[in-house]
């Protein structure tokens, strides 16, 4: 019945949490696949973060086992003649990075970019074995060009989105070790800019929250985001929680700016009277010390280091940068004026 669903079909959606509620990941996804191959036709029949629901409760309750597995599962799904939907790679890096496997979902992710540009190189090496053989009827060349094609389906062809980027920094705002939260944001930011992936409010919206983490002792840049949304025209899609997180550090710091945030909440129309009570409280309370990653670094159990993070690459799109990432102070944004909507990018 899976092979034979088509776009008509109201089918693929019951199926997929059919299957997700039977742990059968491979045809959970074999569905996903068929949906993504029919949204060309109709959009609202593309998978989106909606639809993975059933398969992302799934991954987040199986654990980083769990998530390996439905990684190794896309592949061969591929091999099948499936064409991959990003939202099958999504749903699988939202359930690592949200259950706190940030460090996973950044190695998956890494892989995933890595193989994107695999699959071009690969296959102008096999077209001039083909060349070759055609005009000295080697056989050996046939051979090379052969591996060299099976190599390139190996690979998963599926390009990183907006959601992609806004699922890792989500993981971000929930990183609870000695690692810096932000210069890993940073690190997905610069990807966006060199990829000509196009934040939406989301993405703005969760580098705010990455700024705001209790482990960052400089949160400037928060404000600096939020300038960024409202010359964006997306001043209403600041999130809730967002505003309140904000005008919490400012209390907790003694910033005057909170009455800032609080007049502009209720310019929103959201209701601030229960917040008033909480930034008095914690504004008298005063500032508390923030201790930096390198000062309690040593004391927190550490699963996964900065370069598995940051892949180990050169972030592109930065100053200071060496192949471990960017040296610059935590606090410094290099790549503000790359994160603004361009005319053309994708």
């Amino acid at each position: 019945l899976i092979h034979t669903l088509s776009l008509h079909d109201a089918l693929p959606i019951s199926m997929l949490e059919a299957y997700a509620t039977a742990k059968d990941v491979t045809n959970a996804f074999r569905v996903l696949c068929i949906m993504g191959k029919a949204s060309g036709e109709s959009a609202s029949k593309t998978p989106s973060s909606a639809t993975t629901r059933p398969l992302f409760k799934l991954l987040r309750d199986e654990g980083p086992e769990g998530i390996q597995d439905a990684w190794k599962a896309l592949k061969p799904l591929q091999e099948e003649g499936k064409e991959i939907p990003i939202a099958a790679v999504n749903v699988i890096l939202e359930a690592a990075a949200s259950s706190g496997e940030l460090g996973l979902a950044m190695r998956l992710y890494k892989e995933l970019v890595k193989s994107q540009s695999a699959p071009a190189s690969e296959d102008k090496t096999a077209k001039a074995a083909e060349r070759k053989t055609e005009l000295d009827g080697s056989t050996r060349e046939g051979t090379v060009r052969a591996d060299l094609r099976q190599t390139s389906r190996k690979a998963l062809r599926a390009r990183p989105n907006t959601t992609t980027i806004n699922v890792l920094l989500q993981g971000c705002t929930k990183i609870r070790s000695a690692l810096s939260p932000k210069r890993t944001a940073m690190y997905l930011a610069s990807e966006m800019a060199r990829q000509g992936i196009r934040p939406d409010e989301l993405t703005y919206d969760r580098l705010i929250l990455v700024c705001l983490h209790e482990r960052q002792q400089d949160y400037e840049d928060a404000f600096r985001y939020l300038e960024e949304m409202m010359a964006m025209g997306w001043r209403e899609r600041v999130r809730n929680g967002t505003w309140h997180a904000l005008a919490r550090r400012c209390a907790m710091e003694r910033d005057g700016r909170v009455d800032t945030v609080l007049e502009m909440m209720e310019g929103l129309g959201l209701e601030t009277g229960r917040l008033r009570n909480v930034v008095r409280g914690l504004w008298e309370a005063g500032p508390v010390e923030r201790p930096s990653v390198a000062q309690d670094g040593d004391e927190v159990e550490i699963e996964v280091s900065e370069d598995d993070l940051m892949g180990g690459d050169v972030v592109e799109g930065s100053a200071g940068e060496t192949k471990n990432g960017p040296e610059t102070p935590e606090d410094e944004q290099p790549i503000w004026g790359n994160l603004r909507r361009k005319p053309g990018s994708s």
